[in-house]
């Protein structure tokens, strides 16, 4: 072992000390202070119950009784993000609509104002449809009756160039019709909000709210922890240098994780009644957006399973995948889909490009009961278990061929898939 080498096994040493630490301290405390409690944890927690979370805020007349105090700052922050957004203060008139219906598609919130409408597109994981905004702006533009009009992206990423055309969006933007806006602004709308809260209730829901998006949708760690990692990686020149390479060894750790899966995968391939997995052809070379799948014999649906960055914590996930058009999303599969996956894997998510149904491992029921950040790695830190990749390898393939049963019984998916392979 160089002396390099004694260095990073030193330092990982020393953060896991700090760690079981701060994890026995928080046992001690659990009873009065309940750190991994989240209120939002036992209700809803997909994309639709967060757009009905955010438009039962923003409803002067909802149940929250606090009047326009949540409208009229979110406005405020509109203005504050362009200064053509400005018509939109001061409405004393607000009408919100939940997942409104125009051509071509639904808005997850649509807000009419005294001089306007807003569109919210809420995207807290998924990424935005092929067209998706190109055709919310027509349909504004139009609506508007030549009123002003704005769309408010809610994503951590930007929108696609898919989802509308470079030029356009730059002409929005230019014009106030457009304003890309980040979950931490969110977060700091409610916290803002929340110092003028009189319900005692409301306030609850609003504190468990940012929790559920500073630990679900932004992903940050806890404050302590992060700071005592980093106290520890800067101790020392010598630990800065081992953090990096620790950090830059991290994709060849997880591949070397996926590789015991692999192996396991093929020796239980021959096994009678077992689907084959179809690895990606660079799985073992690229960093992103890289799995293996299981073909239904229900034409372009998959069962995948994928991680879209081997350099982050919390980007495995698995659900029902369609690469062609001829599963492309409708009102009827895409649905059921949904639903006969919601009966076994009521944690998953719905509606994300290509995708009907999906889950993050993280959130799988195996990692029921552990602290969240245990979870937060799932399923890497299982996978390195002397069995764990048999276990992985054994789960995936029981789902696929449990899923596939379950679709080939539905009379509407196989409807619409009609003449696939039996």
């Amino acid at each position: 072992m160089t002396p390099a080498h004694r260095n990073e096994y030193a330092l990982l040493q020393q953060v896991q000390v700090r760690q079981q630490a701060r994890r026995i301290a928080a046992q001690q405390f659990a009873r009065q202070l309940a750190p991994g409690f989240s209120l939002l944890e036992y209700l809803r927690r997909n994309e639709m119950a967060i757009s009905e979370y955010l438009a039962l805020l923003l409803d002067p007349a909802d149940s929250h009784g606090q009047g326009p105090l949540f409208l009229h700052r979110f406005l405020q922050v509109l203005s504050v993000e362009h200064p053509d957004a400005s018509w939109t203060l001061g409405s004393q008139r607000c009408r919100i609509q939940r997942e409104k219906s125009i051509d071509g598609g639904r808005m997850d919130i649509h807000l009419e104002l005294d001089r306007g409408c807003i569109c919210i597109e809420n995207k807290p994981w998924a990424t935005d449809q092929i067209g998706q905004l190109q055709n919310y702006a027509r349909h504004l533009e139009s609506a508007a009756l030549g009123r002003p009009w704005m769309l408010v992206y809610l994503c951590g990423a930007g929108p696609s160039s898919r989802s509308i055309d470079e030029k356009s969006l730059r002409a929005m933007e230019d014009r106030g019709r457009f304003i890309w806006l980040k979950w931490p602004g969110i977060v700091a709308w409610l916290e803002d909000c929340a110092l003028h809260i009189q319900a005692p209730t409301v306030r609850l829901f609003v504190d468990a709210l940012v929790q559920f998006i500073r630990q679900k949708i932004i992903r940050e760690p806890s404050m302590e922890n992060s700071q005592e990692i980093v106290d520890a990686m800067t101790a020392t020149q010598a630990n800065i240098a081992s953090s990096i390479r620790i950090a830059q060894a991290m994709p060849h750790m997880k591949r070397a994780l996926l590789r015991k899966i692999h192996e396991q995968m093929q020796m239980m391939a021959g096994a009678p009644g077992a689907l084959a997995a179809h690895w990606d052809e660079d799985w073992q070379t690229s960093e992103e957006w890289i799995g293996f799948e299981f073909d239904l014999g229900l034409r372009d649906l998959r069962l995948r399973y994928e991680t879209s960055d081997l350099t982050e914590a919390g980007t495995f996930y698995w659900g029902i995948y369609t690469n062609g058009e001829l599963t492309k999303r409708d009102t009827l599969m895409w649905p059921e889909i949904q639903r006969l996956m919601k009966l076994h894997y009521p944690n998953g998510q719905e509606d994300w490009i290509h995708w009907p149904w999906w889950q993050y491992l993280e959130h799988d029921l195996d990692y029921d009961g552990q602290e969240q950040e245990s979870q937060q790695m799932q399923p890497w830190i299982s996978i390195a278990d002397p069995s764990g990749a048999h276990a992985f390898a054994s789960t995936a393939m029981r789902r696929a061929a449990e899923v596939k049963e379950r679709l080939y019984a539905s009379a509407i998916v196989s409807m619409r898939c009609h003449g696939a392979a039996e």
